[in-house]
């Protein structure tokens, strides 16, 4: 069963502040995803933080769509503080320079997986 992702804006003109819940992934609407990166890009420059810290569920959609956001945002625009998975994902894949990443809620990195017992 899919959660699907909700958003809610609050914050200030200068300091937007974005929380993300449900689940982001290959299931989530387009719709939701073209009005969040609208949103960004129709806002005067200033500093974003995204809460990823309540997704259920994400996948290379989330990645994108951070990827994205950071781009439309501008550098040292956007932070995000992520779930614990979304942590982990962001540290397998290697995301550099879109985003700044406030992982201090989402736990110590996972284990490489060359670490891990057989």
């Amino acid at each position: 069963m899919n959660n699907a992702l909700r958003f809610a804006l609050v914050g200030t003109d200068d300091a937007p502040f974005v929380i993300l819940t449900g689940s982001l992934d290959h299931a989530t609407d387009l719709a939701t995803l073209d009005l969040l990166r609208s949103i960004v890009r129709s806002a005067p420059p200033c500093s974003w933080t995204l809460d990823a810290s309540r997704l259920d569920f994400v996948d290379s959609t989330a990645i994108r769509l951070l990827v994205d956001l950071g781009h439309i945002a501008g550098p040292d625009n956007m932070r995000v503080i992520p779930s614990p998975m979304l942590a982990r994902l962001i540290r397998l894949v290697g995301v550099p320079g879109q985003f700044s990443l406030d992982d201090e809620l989402a736990g110590p990195p996972a284990r490489p997986l060359s670490a891990v017992p057989a």
